[in-house]
């Protein structure tokens, strides 16, 4: 079984958690589901649970990356 790189997993990340704020940009944050994120992403329902178990973590992920990007 060949090994994936790093740079796979977090490009799969980036993808996932550019989707969840395209949905958050068009829905209230209260409204939005892991479903709404997967349909955004094109990518299966195993493919994003595989990355996270829950919205609470992707709201993390995004909140992270955000305070990455302001204070780097």
């Amino acid at each position: 079984m060949p090994k994936v790189s790093k740079e796979y997993f977090d490009n799969k990340r980036k993808i996932i958690l550019d989707a969840a704020l395209k949905v958050f940009s068009k829905k209230p944050s209260y409204t939005v589901s892991m479903k709404d994120i997967i349909k955004e992403s094109k990518l299966s329902h195993g493919g994003v649970y595989k990355y996270y178990s829950n919205i609470d973590d992707i709201i993390i992920s995004l909140i992270i990356s955000f305070i990455l990007t302001v204070y780097d």
